[in-house]
């Protein structure tokens, strides 16, 4: 009995020992799957597929200049001003529904939210396809697709940079320029579909190009799995940082009159210089196209030298200067030229945006939660931006002198709020050294 009972110890020890041996090797396999290494293969095709998503989301909002020329043609009783809501409201929701998304990302929510924002963009798009009045169209291509396009976005970008650590600036660059490319690529799909098959059906084919591309990103696209406790209350200890803030000001300045100028330039060439549709529709494709190199090139520097902060502040400084010399154009060569400057400048800052966003949410466990709050501050910036800067051109009947010097003063104070940021924190080093 005591020999049977013997070899029954050495069997469950050496049965323990097995499962023992066999639930490490399991660990370590997890740990493997679940921690990815960084900058690897995996990441850059999370890179590519990020880049699908922000094509699909920014990057058929950066067309909206666009849709202000046609409805405005279409809709000739609703102000300019008003039509200029829509693509505000869109721009405020992706950034404004950011911190939401981010958190519930944080949580372990992000196939869920990602689910339901892209059925509702998608639902929106083809809704916008039928609507014929303003109220109809601002419902379904504004808040519709705001929403959906809002739940996606602060997400991709969080994940994404989550497989990254060398690279991180060039990826999220990569990333971007889907919006870039969405800006190109929408509005020469626009003027061609329209003559042909009418507004209602161009809209359709656009939505299929984005349920397209987002139900690949559902598909494939994964957060990095990790053993640490997922964020359950909202982490407000993470936002106090005194750089951080200031940070959240400057962004708030540099982006509120960003889309006034993507709206915009194509209505000033029209009623100034005489641009005919087709001409208008070249500006938007060119500034969204140019801004391509910008972001690469921008991010590639970034990342050899580690200077991100200070090409976001040049590219703050030389986008004040290009609103100061808007009001001077007075021919159409001008315009293209101002509309390339314009397109090279205002890609590389929507880019390091993110970068520096990135850079400045260390904890991978609140990174979600802390670009969604900088993505949210800018959302009121960019909802109130556009028809800011169309109130100001209606009150100086018609003029753009004062509109267009309101939005360089902007982003020239947000140049001097994230300079003054680097003075402290270079005179606060050299105190603690």
């Amino acid at each position: 009995m005591a020999v049977c009972i013997e070899k029954s110890d050495i069997s469950i020890k050496s049965s323990t020992s097995d499962l023992s041996d066999d639930s490490q090797q399991t660990s370590k396999q997890e740990r493997c799957l679940s921690n990815p290494i960084k900058d690897s293969t995996t990441s850059w095709i999370h890179a590519l597929l990020a880049f699908l998503i922000v094509f699909s989301t920014q990057g058929y909002f950066n067309s909206f200049g666009t849709y202000q020329t046609v409805y405005t043609t279409q809709l000739p009783d609703v102000p300019a001003t008003q039509i200029s809501w829509i693509g505000s409201v869109q721009v405020c929701l992706v950034n404004f529904l950011g911190v939401l998304a981010g958190h519930l990302a944080d949580a372990g929510h992000f196939r869920a939210i990602f689910i339901t924002g892209m059925v509702l963009e998608v639902v929106g798009l083809f809704a916008a396809s039928f609507a014929v009045t303003f109220w109809q169209i601002f419902i379904s291509h504004g808040l519709c697709v705001g929403i959906g396009a809002g739940l996606i976005f602060a997400p991709t970008i969080a994940v994404l940079s989550s497989y990254f650590e060398r690279h991180g600036s060039l990826a999220i660059a990569l990333a971007t320029c889907g919006g870039a490319s969405g800006g190109t690529i929408f509005p020469a799909l626009l003027r061609q579909t329209i003559p042909v098959l009418g507004l209602p059906w161009a809209i359709r084919i656009a939505g299929f190009i984005v349920a397209t591309f987002l139900s690949i990103g559902f598909a494939f696209l994964r957060p990095i799995r990790t053993s640490e406790k997922k964020v359950k209350s909202f982490p407000f200890h993470t936002l106090k940082d005194f750089h951080y803030i200031l940070f959240a000001i400057a962004s708030f300045l540099t982006f509120w009159p960003v889309y006034f100028g993507f709206y915009y330039i194509s209505q000033y060439s029209k009623d100034f210089l005489h641009l005919n549709s087709d001409q208008t529709f070249n500006l938007v494709i060119i500034m969204n196209a140019v801004g391509i190199p910008a972001r690469v090139t921008s991010s590639i520097l970034a990342d050899r030298f580690g200077i991100v902060k200070e090409i976001f502040m040049g590219a703050l400084a030389l986008a004040s200067v290009i609103f100061y010399s808007w009001s001077r154009v007075e021919t159409q060569s001008g315009i293209y030229a101002l509309c390339t400057v314009f397109g090279l400048v205002i890609g590389t800052i929507q880019t390091l945006f993110l970068a520096v966003s990135s850079s400045l949410a260390t904890d991978e466990q609140t990174k979600g939660v802390r670009i969604g709050v900088l993505c949210t501050v800018t959302s009121f910036s960019s909802l109130t931006g556009a028809p800011l800067g169309g109130a100001i051109i209606r009150l100086d009947g018609g003029q753009y002198t004062p509109a267009v010097m309101w939005a360089g003063s902007s982003i020239l104070i947000a140049f001097l709020v994230l300079f003054g940021a680097r003075i402290h924190q270079h005179v606060v080093s050299k105190q603690e050294d």
